[in-house]
């Protein structure tokens, strides 16, 4: 499936994400937002054939698992 995170990534990404922080020198660090936050702006999204042409659809949360 897809992914956004809202405010965060311009389109829809394929595959897994892996949310990774910055350091001073541009070097890996930890993320420095909550895992609140990122669940509140993350969207899941499936892409199904229609009959005008491929679309992405939202999958609710609950269906991958996960709450709101």
């Amino acid at each position: 499936g897809f992914f956004h995170l809202v405010g965060l990534t311009p389109n829809p990404i394929a595959g897994r994400g892996l949310l990774v922080g910055s350091g001073a020198d541009g070097s890996d660090a930890d993320p420095v937002i909550q895992i609140s936050a990122v669940i509140s702006r993350l969207k899941f999204y499936t892409l199904l054939a229609t009959a005008t042409g491929n679309r992405l659809f939202e999958v609710p949360h609950t269906l991958k698992g996960r709450t709101q």
